[in-house]
């Protein structure tokens, strides 16, 4: 990985050479690390300032991790090559939840190419999902967008990620209580988790609305 300062056109720092190929880039934790995305699925995480090497990695994906989107100073949204969209913490480091599966029928579609409806809705589908290529935010919403090998662009609601008490660094209310009530910590991580899944289905059960209605 290279560090170049633009406005001098001067490489500024470089780091050793990586085990795999890097793919994907994002900034979090209020510029203080750098998320890069791999081939073999695994995040690596540099500290900012500390190019030489990272600092931590963050191994699970199944398969190359092709877009990255901070959608907070903590958290990220990675876009893979099995079509999965996930929300990753940074620092802890877990997964939090899935935003979507790329697949026909998935999101808020809207077609590069006029098709039959019923065709690409009713076809086969074996519900493996499409590669993700990019993610990418809306401005002024809660609304992110994917494109991906199918020329469709996709469209997700993360506001539930906003709203959720799983992200790092917040405390839920109903912990501090359990916390005096003397409950275990596999307790908590039960509950937590499912809480998790909860909110993650959220990004899966979308409405079939139109975002360009205020374009007529």
């Amino acid at each position: 990985m290279n560090i170049y300062d633009i406005r001098k056109s001067k490489l500024v720092a470089k780091s050793e050479q990586q085990d795999d190929e890097l793919l994907s880039i994002a900034v979090v934790k209020n510029n203080k690390k750098v998320v890069v995305g791999t081939q073999d699925g695994t995040l690596l995480i540099f500290t900012w300032g500390q190019w030489l090497d990272c600092t931590d990695r963050l191994p699970g994906h199944p398969s190359s991790i092709n877009s990255l989107l901070p959608i907070s100073s903590d958290c990220i949204v990675t876009g893979a090559d099995d079509g999965i969209m996930r929300l990753i913490g940074i620092i802890p480091n877990k997964l939090i939840g899935v935003v979507g599966l790329h697949v026909k029928g998935s999101g808020i579609d809207f077609l590069k190419e006029d098709v039959d409806e019923d065709e690409d809705r009713n076809g086969d589908d074996d519900e493996e999902g499409f590669p993700v290529e990019k993610v990418k935010s809306i401005p002024g919403t809660n609304w992110i967008a994917s494109s991906s090998h199918d020329e469709v662009v996709r469209f997700w609601d993360v506001g539930w990620v906003h709203e959720t008490d799983e992200l790092p660094n917040q405390v839920d209310e109903g912990e501090k209580i359990s916390d005096d009530e003397g409950e275990s910590e596999e307790e908590k991580q039960t509950v937590r988790k499912k809480k998790s899944r909860k909110k993650a289905k959220r990004g899966l059960e979308l409405p079939k609305q139109n975002l360009f209605a205020d374009l007529d």
